[in-house]
């Protein structure tokens, strides 16, 4: 999370999250519209978080990848109405 300054001496806080394709993602291509683009947003491995901040952009780019589907968790839950 990072902070910019909002303006009036009021830091805000900011969050981007990064996406990658999932299309043929064996768990998260079943989660959303048929017929759209699948995105999932990538996750860093644990202990990567320096890595990928200070990463040069050619290096960061290693780090754009879909996380596998056998190292997540997913638990149904009701649709909303």
């Amino acid at each position: 999370m990072g902070r910019l300054d909002g303006g009036g001496g009021r830091r805000d806080r900011q969050l981007h999250l990064l996406t990658v394709n999932a299309n043929s993602h064996a768990l998260m291509s079943r989660g959303q519209q048929p017929g759209n683009e699948k995105r999932m947003v990538a996750i860093l491995n644990e202990g990567a978080s320096d890595a990928w901040l200070s990463a040069r952009p050619e290096k960061a780019r290693e780090f754009m990848r879909a996380y596998p589907a056998n190292w997540l968790t997913a638990n149904p839950v009701e649709k909303s109405r």
